[in-house]
């Protein structure tokens, strides 16, 4: 068995003294991956909640945009039945009128007062 040179020796010191340093290295380097795709998972998960409320939140708009769109055409089928209604009143109204008009143009023989019909008669 030969003895290792000084040389020798001090080489191997060496390599054995980066085998270490390696070895922390990579031991740092493992700890901080393991924190990161620890991080990592945990972004991912807050990812998919913010995506699912968002998905909620675009189900809800939806909802609500068919329930304005169903209000609003209830809105303007009333304002036409509404309206329906009062040019169906301001008709009878008139026909009153005229037939009160009426009355009163055969009673004016007898009263001559009484001819004084609404001047809304004339205006339609």
């Amino acid at each position: 068995m030969e003895l290792a040179s000084p040389c020798e020796a001090e080489l191997q010191e060496l390599v054995h003294q980066i085998d270490i340093m390696v070895n922390r290295k990579q031991v740092e380097w493992e700890r901080k991956m393991r924190a990161l795709e620890a991080k990592m998972d945990i972004q991912d998960q807050e990812l998919a909640s913010a995506q699912s409320k968002l998905d909620q939140k675009g189900q809800e708009v939806g909802l609500l945009q068919q329930e304005l769109e169903n209000l609003q055409k209830t809105k303007n089928e009333m304002a036409q039945s509404y309206e329906t209604q009062l040019q169906a009143l301001k008709s009878q109204v008139r026909k009153m009128s005229v037939s009160l008009f009426c009355d009163c143009s055969i009673k004016s023989l007898h009263m001559p007062n009484c001819i004084d019909m609404p001047s809304c008669i004339w205006e339609r």
